[in-house]
């Protein structure tokens, strides 16, 4: 590579190559070379983050969001079954099942949050610790602990991972998420959240997301937060070998701001809105148009005012698609831990990505929301955990 001016960033084993910096005139001199397959961009990639404000910190409480998907109502059931996946006395929050999450790292000494593990794939000799807060906001929804403060997440005893790809701006390359996807490859997670988005579509970068699809991880990721256009899912909740999830609000929480959505649909608990930021597929359904709500498999999660662990020990509501992803992602973890599915093994009978995909879009659905089968702003429709897990046990 020193012959070409470059310099190598780092290697990158899961797509056969690596992340160097080059010149333009040396990339046109490299790629002419026999063995190089190709050069792609490093695309730059975001936390899909939206404008909160922070409140006080509160006692322990049920977000709405989690209560939305009756999450809650999984952890105080219990099954009449005396084998695996479930025991009459295995309450399920998800325990033992591995969740990354994709991010800016996690608050290690958060006191409402257990971190397993984790790798700082920007700099593998530095702390997985969350420099930008997003990460850790994110933690909180899918696995806060059930404790006498805080908020409760939608699978509190899932084994949680911080796997940092977001610097300390939010910003990070594909290079780092494929090397992060690397590690959740060889420590056998089961599901990864991405509340993070690109406009690149890097061919390595889909390559790493099939790379993990195929090891047995179920990749939940955010819609992205530019509402204002149609079809305008970002990557990787684009691509077929993940679960994107759009944003809702409730009318009862934000009446001002749910109203300012594109679609309002009345149900037996009030009203569900595609909130206002909220990405959503294209309405135009045309042959290989990868935008279209034929090639993604959207769902979707509340996203508007959701109140999560924050760094420093604090509470913050936030909004965005980033929001809406965790609920999705806790709900896959209950569904494996319904179906008896553990890191050893992700690619048995039940447990694939694939399968836990088409199980979700036909049997974990609250509500078909917006019109009659899937549509362009909810998808399949509403994530229900209960629901899910109740199918998955039958």
């Amino acid at each position: 590579m020193k012959n070409f001016g470059g310099e190598k960033i780092k290697d990158l084993p899961l797509v056969n190559g690596m992340a160097v910096l080059l010149s333009p005139q040396a990339e046109m001199a490299l790629v002419k070379q026999a063995v190089i397959l190709r050069i792609d961009n490093d695309d730059v990639v975001f936390a899909l983050k939206g404008k909160p404000q922070p409140p006080p910190q509160p006692a322990e409480e049920m977000a709405w969001g989690v209560n939305r998907i009756d999450a809650d109502h999984v952890w105080a059931e219990t099954w009449d079954q005396t084998t695996l996946p479930v025991t009459k006395t295995d309450a399920n929050t998800g325990q033992g099942i591995r969740v990354a999450i994709i991010d800016s790292g996690i608050d290690l000494d958060h006191p409402d949050l257990y971190v397993t593990g984790g790798y700082n794939a920007i700099n593998s000799r530095k702390s997985y610790n969350d420099d930008y807060r997003h990460g850790t906001h994110v933690a909180g929804i899918v696995a806060a602990l059930d404790s006498e403060i805080g908020v409760i997440g939608t699978a509190p005893k899932v084994e949680l991972y911080a796997v940092k790809v977001l610097n300390s701006r939010g910003v990070g390359f594909a290079s780092d998420i494929i090397d992060g996807l690397q590690w959740s490859i060889d420590h056998g997670m089961q599901v990864a959240n991405m509340s993070i988005g690109s406009s690149g579509s890097s061919q390595s970068y889909h390559d790493a997301i099939i790379a993990a699809y195929n090891a047995g991880i179920t990749i939940v990721a955010a819609a992205g937060n530019n509402g204002e256009t149609d079809g305008s899912i970002v990557w990787p909740a684009r691509w077929p070998e993940t679960i994107a999830v759009s944003a809702t609000c409730s009318n009862t929480k934000s009446p001002d701001t749910c109203k300012e959505g594109k679609a309002i649909v009345m149900d037996a608990n009030g009203e569900d809105g595609l909130a206002y930021f909220s990405s959503y597929a294209s309405s135009v359904n045309e042959p290989n148009d990868d935008s279209s709500v034929a090639s993604i498999n959207l769902l979707a999660g509340p996203g508007e005012e959701i109140n999560s662990t924050w760094n420093d020990g604090y509470y913050h509501e936030g909004s965005g698609t980033s929001m809406a992803t965790p609920h999705v992602t806790g709900a896959v973890a209950l569904v494996l831990r319904a179906k008896g599915c553990t890191s050893e093994n992700r690619l048995a009978s039940g447990c694939t990505p694939n399968e836990i995909i088409s199980f979700l879009k036909t049997n974990g659905i609250n509500e078909d929301l917006g019109l009659t089968g899937t549509d362009v702003y909810f998808g399949y429709g509403l994530i229900d955990a209960e629901k899910a897990v109740n199918s998955a046990i039958q």
